[in-house]
């Protein structure tokens, strides 16, 4: 099984959801706080279509609101009310409004408080969505642990080393955790991975591909070419000394 079926198996993607679950859908480096600043932050309603829950989400900057689909079902609404009765629920989303992707649902820790003089419901809306910004943009690493992440998207599960005869879900739960793609990129540039024998000793280390971070493929690109990474084309390391050790971890 090389490595691309390997993180399409639902072995792995079984692990994968349990060390998001152990992390709380939270980078461990940054706590998310690099998906806060690369996305839209707005949320103003929910709905249904076709049995999913459908968020009515607003662009500050054309004053437009358009719907963002979810994976939630039609039971989420009822967690989504109990959950706004005391908290603020916010979205993170990536796009425009032909095509929107819902990065997380954000419950803060606090209710937030709006102007209340406002009568007309654009300039609310922006209103509100600049008070979310800025209450979000200005946590500290402490406080960013206080907040709630729901499905989170956009976080990867980085392996701490390599280790010959192990299949990607067979690490134990302390060689993994939770990075977002701008620490996982950073950490990848600035160090090398171990690999280990399959008695666990370090017998070497590789520069894992800074573009896909290892994985030597990207699965939302399938369509073209397989979804393979330009850069490493699909080796998955910098370096070309990886030929053995791929041959003998992807085998």
């Amino acid at each position: 099984m090389n490595y691309k079926e390997q993180l399409e198996s639902t072995q792995w993607k079984n692990k994968r959801n349990a060390i998001l679950e152990r992390d709380q859908y939270r980078c461990q480096e940054c706590y998310n706080k690099s998906l806060i600043e690369r996305s839209r932050i707005s949320f103003h309603g929910a709905g249904t279509a076709q049995n999913k829950v459908v968020y009515i989400v607003f662009d500050i900057e054309t004053g437009r609101s358009y719907r963002c689909k979810t994976g939630y079902g039609n039971a989420f609404i009822s967690e989504l009310l109990k959950i706004s009765e005391h908290y603020s629920l916010l979205s993170l989303t990536t796009g425009d409004d032909v095509f929107c992707r819902l990065i997380a649902t954000v419950v803060l820790p606090v209710r937030l408080s709006y102007p209340k003089d406002i009568t007309d419901e654009t300039a609310l809306r922006v209103e509100k969505q600049k008070t979310q910004e800025l209450y979000l943009k200005s946590l500290t690493p402490k406080e960013l642990k206080e907040i709630r992440w729901i499905d989170t998207k956009s976080l990867h599960i980085h392996h701490r080393y390599y280790q010959v005869g192990k299949l990607a879900w067979e690490y134990p739960d302390l060689a993994l955790t939770t990075l977002c793609w701008e620490c996982h990129e950073k950490l990848h540039a600035e160090t090398e991975i171990d690999v280990l024998t399959e008695q666990g000793e370090i017998i070497g280390h590789r520069k894992v591909c800074v573009r896909c971070h290892g994985a030597g493929w990207f699965p939302e690109y399938n369509h073209v070419k397989e979804g393979v990474c330009f850069r490493c084309n699909g080796r998955r390391f910098e370096d070309s000394s990886y030929q053995h050790f791929y041959q003998v971890v992807s085998s």
